[in-house]
């Protein structure tokens, strides 16, 4: 993320008390429009944006004001217990400059208990899992011989390959005479009951921690933040409508590769609810609300989501929509800019568990409205301190969507990891958590960063060392040097 500087860049620090009182102001006015044909207000648009971009550091550092959309809230739930523990210490601390629309309050609490259930009933399973896998281990040999067996008794098999019965049933008799005995089931269940007991203890005291109904750290900590007041009925009213003007208009462009961008507006990506029964109006109502916010308060906010699969409220590569920013800066003269949490934030918000057929806000939808660009070679990455041992040999295979890291972008990234452990974590970045569970959700290569590291160490800016967690050795960066200053 480049940074032009300028001596005239708008200061948003200090003390900052939030004002949400919000007036009746969003109208055809004073509301998104997908074209201007302002040259001077595009241009000053463009020059404001780039002026006032700060890095994620000086996000984190400064007072500026950040928004945070319901798909993060909710998100919350799904973590790590750990990472979950970071991100509320964040919020209690920044509360002061926090927001959330009013539309993320409803969205948020609307869907909550549920999230909360679903972590629960997870829990619970893992009791059972590896039981599962084991029984289905015990079950091979019987299902494959019967599997096998009726294979042979399809018609074409029978009619047509006559030659083919016999060879089945010697394959059929040897997997019966050679299925695992008595013993070895009897064997196996010894082996496996220790870790029956292991589970059942550690997914009880895991539940001891988990979020409850009525004991919510989340809910907590989001009490003390800044909610903006609700939209009144005539802003929503009028909201709806334009919403199906505006998606009307891109309907009839969205086939056109090289015009559908321009037409885009957010929520956009939310127009497959309505084939659900769901209505698509929530991000359109986020956007508006944070639209007024800025215009009262003269202040720019950075918003942070998770919602950016749908491309519509940043496009696929992370860059801002042109039109977007003209808009912004014609409705209020300041800026709002738009975050992907997971590139922002050095935390992997990988989720414990996944709930199958809803959007990122809770919605039930009936498809996706993109395909997601995978973000590490391995799905099944584990993002724990630990080394992952299946990626281990795979550090050097390069996939296309994988890139190489500079010692600059290397140094930034481990600036901000370092600032976040420092203040709302342990106070340590281990070496295997920020190159596979940090740098890799970026897209880079694993191999490259290891040598970026190794240079940078030969170098004299980075110093490894260690750190003892329970009773693990993990060994750990911190910067010795800035780059920049050398």
């Amino acid at each position: 993320m480049k940074k032009k500087k300028n001596n005239n860049l708008k200061k948003q620090t200090g003390n900052m008390a939030i004002e949400t009182k919000k007036s009746n102001i969003i109208g055809k006015d004073f509301c998104f429009h997908l074209q201007c044909d302002d040259l001077k207000i595009t241009y000053n648009a463009y020059e404001y944006y780039k002026n006032h971009l700060k890095e994620p550091k000086d996000i984190l550092n400064e007072q500026v004001i950040i928004a945070l959309d319901t798909n993060l809230l909710l998100n919350l739930y799904k973590m790590s217990i750990k990472e979950r523990t970071e991100f509320l210490r964040f919020i209690d601390k920044n509360a002061n400059r926090i927001l959330i629309p009013a539309q993320v309050e409803i969205e948020y609490l609307r869907h909550r208990i549920n999230h909360i259930q679903d972590f629960r009933k997870t829990l619970q399973e893992l009791k059972t899992t590896a039981k599962k896998h084991i029984n289905t281990l015990k079950d091979a040999c019987t299902t494959a011989s019967s599997q096998i067996k009726e294979f042979g008794n399809k018609r074409i098999v029978v009619n047509d390959i006559p030659a083919a019965k016999e060879k089945i049933q010697k394959l059929v008799e040897f997997i019966d005479e050679k299925s695992f005995t008595d013993e070895f089931k009897k064997e196996l269940d010894e082996i496996y009951n220790p870790l029956e007991e292991t589970l059942k203890e550690g997914v009880d005291l895991l539940l001891e921690q988990a979020v409850y109904e009525l004991d919510d750290p989340v809910m907590a900590s989001l009490s003390k933040v800044n909610i903006l007041k609700k939209l009144t009925d005539e802003e929503i009213s009028f909201l709806k409508d334009h919403y199906d003007s505006l998606l009307n208009i891109f309907n009839e462009k969205k086939n056109i590769t090289e015009e559908k961008e321009n037409y885009s507006f957010p929520g956009c990506g939310d127009r497959n609810k309505i084939k659900a029964g769901y209505e698509p109006y929530g991000d359109f109502f986020i956007y508006h609300e944070l639209l007024a916010y800025m215009s009262q308060n003269k202040k720019d906010v950075f918003f942070l989501t998770k919602d950016v699969t749908k491309s519509d409220w940043i496009k696929s590569d992370g860059k801002p929509f042109k039109h977007y920013l003209v808009d912004i800066f014609k409705n209020t003269n300041q800026m709002l800019y738009i975050f992907n949490a997971e590139k922002f934030i050095p935390l992997t918000f990988a989720p414990i568990i996944e709930t199958e057929g809803k959007d990122t806000d809770g919605e039930l939808t009936e498809e996706a409205s993109i395909e997601e660009t995978p973000d590490i070679a391995n799905p099944e990455e584990d993002h724990s301190e630990e080394e992952p041992s299946d990626l281990t040999e795979q550090t050097n295979i390069r996939l296309s969507y994988l890139r190489s890291i500079s010692e600059k972008r290397f140094m930034d990234e481990l600036e901000v990891a370092n600032l976040w452990a420092n203040n709302y974590g342990d106070g340590y970045v281990s070496k295997t958590y920020f190159i596979y569970g940090i740098l890799g959700p970026k897209h880079f290569h694993y191999g490259d960063s290891k040598a970026v590291l190794e240079e940078l160490k030969e170098k004299g800016y980075i110093e490894e060392y260690t750190e003892h967690k329970d009773e693990r050795e993990l060994t750990c960066l911190k910067i010795k040097k800035d780059l920049d200053k050398v």
